[in-house]
């Protein structure tokens, strides 16, 4: 966690880190796509989630001592709680998005307890493995070209096997 919070400095001009650059900017520019109202409430979401995140990064942060011991329970705790925040205010930043809209575009992520939560380290690595193998091959736009190529059509489309994103998470549209 500590090194997806930390930016990067090339050739002296310091660059976002990767937490900023996946979730938090693009947080901004959705709230900056509103209204100066709807903007504020976005950005208060927003404010919300950096805390939560600045939790998770010290209560991630090993110390000497926990990097051969491993995380107290302690550490584990304040952990579990910074995420449950963090999704909470990514949520209310999504309720938000859908009522400005007026559709549910945005979908809430639910927490370990509810109904219905499909993660597990397995399914991330079977399809990462899958996108990877997905991509190496030429991703879905030259998946069929290869296919169309082959004799007889006796070549399997390298993505097939590869869920959908809002399958992978277990969204129903």
């Amino acid at each position: 966690m500590a090194q997806m919070m930390q930016g990067s400095s090339a050739n002296g001009q310091g660059q976002p880190s990767t937490v900023a650059r996946l979730v938090l900017i693009p947080m901004q520019q959705v709230a900056l796509a509103f209204p100066p109202d709807v903007t504020d409430e976005l950005a208060a979401a927003k404010l919300e989630m950096e805390r939560s995140l600045q939790q998770m990064n010290k209560a991630t942060r090993m110390t000497n001592d926990a990097v051969s011991t491993g995380a107290s329970s302690a550490q584990v705790a304040d952990a579990e709680r910074a995420w449950q925040a963090g999704r909470l205010a990514l949520n209310k930043f999504y309720a938000l998005v859908n009522t400005a809209v007026g559709r549910d575009v945005m979908q809430a992520i639910p927490s370990s307890e509810e109904e219905g939560f499909v993660r597990s380290r397995a399914r991330y690595t079977k399809f990462k493995k899958g996108l990877a193998i997905c991509q190496n091959r030429g991703g879905t736009n030259l998946a069929g070209v290869w296919g169309g190529l082959m004799v007889y059509g006796t070549a399997v489309d390298p993505c097939g096997d590869v869920p959908t994103v809002e399958s992978y998470l277990g969204i129903v549209s």
